[in-house]
Parts: C-alpha cells; structure tokens; sequence
C-alpha cells in the first residue's frame, strides 16, 4: 500500500515543526512530517540558541528581523508560549574584525533593527565591571528563545489541521 502527501517534512526539530505549521497557513494540509525520535529530540533541544540580529547578510538579517516580529507574537498565534524573553546582546570583534562589525551594525540599522556601534568609553559605563580593549562593540537588544518550548509549542497549534506525523522505525538510505 502506497501513500502520497502533498508535502513531506523530514525532522521534527524547530524547522520541521515551523515548515509545517506555514503549509499549513498556505492551505497545504496533506502532510507528514517524519521525525525518528520525538519532537525538539534532536540538534534543537540539545541548542541553547539566541535571536540575534547582528549578520554580514541582507537576507539572513531580515529574517532574523522578521523572525523577531513573529516570536513576539508566538503565544497570539499558537496559544502556547515560545520561550522567549527580552534580552541583549553585544559583540567585541577580534582583532582586524572591526571594521566588518561597523559594517554588520550599518547593515542592521538601514533595515530598521535597533543596534548600535558602541566605543570603548561608551560599553565601560554600559557595562562598568567590563574592560574593553582598543575596539568597537556592537550592540543590540534582541529576544532570547527556548527552542525546545518553541518546538512544542508549534504542534498543538497544528491539532484540528489535517497533518500526519511519523515515527520513523529505521533510518532511511
């Protein structure tokens, strides 16, 4: 017996969760997502990540930017909590990095994300137990995440939308 999906998803981490729960607002309900384990038991919920802003790359800025506006209003949508909280965040570029990191900061600010390139004097008081070589820091504020909590919170907004989701018994070649 042969089964088709209009879309299968392989991984049940934050991405795999994330993939479908967006066919899902495009109207693409025929799915499976396919995960070995259980939902977040892989990369996902051993991460300790962090939405940061701060890219070398226009594309990956926005969506982080995006992405932002989304976990801000994760709880809106889904009914569950993302995990997230008000953060900041600060880089100290190594050396011959400086410029590069002015350059990040520029980029973020021309899209609209609050992040600022701070001098030497400017982080001490920020920060007064904190000594800061000869460099720039560029800092931002930004949301922390739980992608373990996120994972999870993805599913049950899928309940009530026609989905399918697979525990593979073996590896697949």
């Amino acid at each position: 017996m042969s089964e088709t999906f209009d879309a299968v998803v392989i991984g049940g981490g934050v991405m795999g969760c994330a993939t479908l729960h967006y066919l899902a607002e495009l109207g693409i309900t025929d799915t499976i997502l396919l995960e070995r384990d259980t939902l977040a038991s892989g990369s996902t919920g051993r991460s300790t990540t962090i939405l940061r802003m701060h890219y070398s790359n226009r594309v990956t800025s926005e969506m982080a930017w995006w992405s932002r506006d989304v976990m801000g209003n994760f709880d809106d949508v889904t009914g569950s909590p993302s995990g997230y909280r008000e953060n900041q965040w600060i880089l100290v570029p190594g050396p011959g990095s400086k410029q590069a990191a002015i350059q990040n900061v520029e980029l973020g600010q021309s899209i609209g994300i609050d992040t600022e390139v701070l001098d030497v004097d400017e982080a001490e008081k920020r920060w007064p137990y904190t000594r800061f070589a000869d460099t720039v820091a560029a800092f931002e504020g930004e949301l922390a995440e739980n992608p373990r909590v996120l994972t999870i919170g993805l599913h049950p907004h899928l309940i009530g939308v026609p989905h399918r989701i697979g525990y593979l018994a073996r590896m697949i070649d």
